[in-house]
């Protein structure tokens, strides 16, 4: 059975902007860099599209996201790929999870008006 969609939201406001562990400086001295983080989520609210037979989605909302470096990045790395192994039953590949989608078709990357 194929995965439901999930949509992503990331929207850190003056008030929350604490748990974004993210540093804009180190983003834009190297912006091809791959990195690893971690990160914490919630369910912000769901979908149902009842013109498609009611299949609903999801949209989770990071509440904490904190950036690893060193060993911690390489233990959170290591970790990733077996949960993945585990989920899946396969490897993880090299490609990142957006692989092969325009960055203007972003759809999940938007926060549907929401300003908390």
């Amino acid at each position: 059975m194929p995965q439901a969609k999930v949509n992503i939201s990331a929207k850190f406001t003056k008030d929350t902007d604490l748990y974004n562990g993210l540093d804009a400086s180190e983003l834009l001295a190297d912006p091809s860099a791959i990195r690893t983080a971690v990160v914490t989520y919630r369910v912000k609210f769901g979908k149902t599209d009842y013109e498609n037979g009611g299949a609903e989605t999801p949209t989770v909302r990071i509440v904490e996201f904190e950036p690893l470096t060193g060993e911690a990045a390489v233990d959170a790395k290591t970790l990733q790929r077996e949960a993945f192994k585990a989920r899946t039953g396969n490897a993880m590949q090299e490609e990142d999870l957006f692989s092969g989608h325009d960055d203007d078709e972003d759809e999940g990357d938007h926060d549907e008006g929401d300003e908390d």
